[in-house]
């Protein structure tokens, strides 16, 4: 979150490209920096990894991580017209 205070997505998004894929779709806050990063071209995608790191942040409880990937999600969705109804259950 520093380095986005800071404007330095593209130092966020060159670190995160050089993670192994499997570890980034291990981890719910990697998947919510990493849809971040990316250009809203890749908008299918970044729904799927924001529903990924959703689920995963409920299964850990984790309130802060739920709340700014449901935000993401609207804002990714606003942004590219995608809209994978119903978000939640």
């Amino acid at each position: 979150m520093e380095l986005l205070s800071k404007e330095r997505k593209s130092d966020l998004s060159q670190w995160i490209s050089t993670l192994p894929h499997e570890i980034i779709q291990e981890n719910p806050w990697l998947l919510l920096y990493q849809s971040i990063v990316q250009p809203y071209s890749l908008g299918t995608e970044m729904v799927r990894s924001l529903e990924k790191a959703y689920e995963l942040f409920k299964q850990k409880e984790e309130i802060r991580g739920i709340l700014l990937s449901v935000a993401r999600l609207i804002v990714v969705s606003i942004h590219t017209g995608i809209h994978q109804f119903p978000l939640f259950s």
